[in-house]
């Protein structure tokens, strides 16, 4: 599209500017962001070319919001409340901003409307907040789609599922058809993250300190384990294979914890919850010798801990310490990227860097954030990848062209 005949698009929950730099990568003009974080807006305007960005609070119901002129209104509501990483609390105040885009749209009037939002938006416990914006789109005479897009699909060295409710007016006729996979080759994480070097913008590596906690457990975490006492398999570290931090174990000691994890997902009270502590009877049961003392010396040492009348392993979270694997995908990248507790460099005993966790998401190197390390780790962990934003803006490009119902 030449600069004289781009579309315009207005951006609503803009933040730093993930979806909206994919549109304006595929040929779109930004007229309009809004958003009330000043912080992520200011990036936004460092980075994006728009006619106008305002810090306004969305959620206010008086909010007399008078945007540019535009064809497209693009919007990303905050997903924390539908995300099956979170509590999904039906009371999250953020749950009812997906509606905000109806109420602005009755106003700005645009002939095609793009919400981004988790799949979890369609579960069960949420499936009415998504229901509920279809309605009020159709009650203003828009037609209206829902895709669930793997970003990896994409050109996105991620994991990361995506929601996009897509609306237009009666005077557009869409295909229905989202399929560019044709147009992307997969990304690995090596391959996302080569180049970089110290003169990168965003780019400061903090190795661990050597014989530190963190250092140690990393040193036992190869590509794509993680430490996790609650899971098996290959990938899973369990914190009695790392004596030197967590303290040593005999093989009977082993034995019981291996069982333990086993029983705690087998032997079920609860109908919520995927595992419950496992009653000390069943657990002599299910190992090779005599219990003893031992359960005692484990809960001593740490490893166990006893739940009413049961007994649970101590460190029951589902995975620390991930490290990527470098020939593979990433996870999702989330605001905890730059933590190593959480996620760990594919080769070097670290978190990742600001620009190796942009990258990863698909921001170009020339996309510069600022503020504090936390800050920056969230305005990416909270984008939609620039590339698959950048998709679903041509899959809206190619419809403009259609010819008119």
């Amino acid at each position: 599209m030449s600069r004289v005949n781009k579309k315009k698009f207005v951006s609503l929950f803009s933040g730093c500017g993930g979806l909206d730099l994919g549109f304006t990568m595929a040929g779109f003009q930004c007229v309009g962001a809004y958003d009330k974080d000043k912080k992520v807006l200011r990036v936004h305007k460092k980075n994006i070319n728009c006619s106008v960005t305002e810090t306004v609070d969305l959620s206010l119901e008086n909010l007399d919001l008078s945007t540019p002129r535009a064809e497209i209104l693009v919007a990303g509501p905050p997903c924390q409340g539908f995300s099956t990483a979170g509590k999904m609390k039906e009371d999250d105040e953020r749950n009812s901003l997906l509606q905000v885009v109806a109420r602005i749209s009755k106003n700005a009037k645009p002939k095609v409307i793009v919400v981004e939002n988790v799949p979890g938006l369609k579960s069960a416990k949420m499936l009415h907040h998504h229901d509920k914006l279809i309605n009020n789109l159709k009650k203003l005479n828009y037609r209206v789609e829902t895709h669930i897009c793997n970003s990896i699909d994409y050109g996105v060295p991620q994991r990361r599922e995506r929601l996009f409710i897509i609306a237009w007016n009666n005077e557009l006729q869409f295909t229905h058809n989202i399929d560019f996979q044709d147009m992307w080759k997969k990304v690995s994480v090596n391959e996302a993250l080569a180049g970089i070097d110290q003169n990168t913008s965003n780019h400061i590596p903090k190795p661990l300190s050597l014989n530190t906690k963190d250092f140690l457990i990393a040193s036992h975490i190869q590509s794509g384990q993680k430490l996790c006492d609650v899971r098996g398999g290959p990938n899973s570290i369990h914190t009695w294979n790392i004596p030197e931090v967590f303290g040593e174990t005999d093989d009977e000691e082993k034995e019981i914890l291996e069982s333990i994890r086993l029983l705690r997902r087998k032997e079920r009270r609860r109908t919520y919850g995927d595992s419950d502590p496992v009653f000390p009877d069943i657990i002599k049961k299910n190992v090779s010798f005599p219990l003893e003392m031992q359960i005692e010396t484990l809960i001593e040492k740490g490893y166990l801990c006893k739940k009413g009348d049961g007994i649970d392993l101590t460190h029951s979270f589902n995975g620390w310490y991930r490290r990527l694997n470098g020939t593979g995908a990433s996870p999702t990248v989330d605001t905890r990227f730059g933590r190593p507790k959480y996620f760990l460099h594919p080769t070097e005993h670290r978190g990742l860097t600001v620009r190796e966790a942009a990258r990863l998401q698909t921001f170009p190197d020339d996309f510069i954030f600022d503020g504090t390390d936390s800050e920056q780790y969230r305005m990416i962990g909270n984008a939609v990848p620039p590339e698959m934003a950048k998709t679903i803006a041509l899959y809206i490009h190619n419809n403009l062209l259609r010819k008119r119902i």
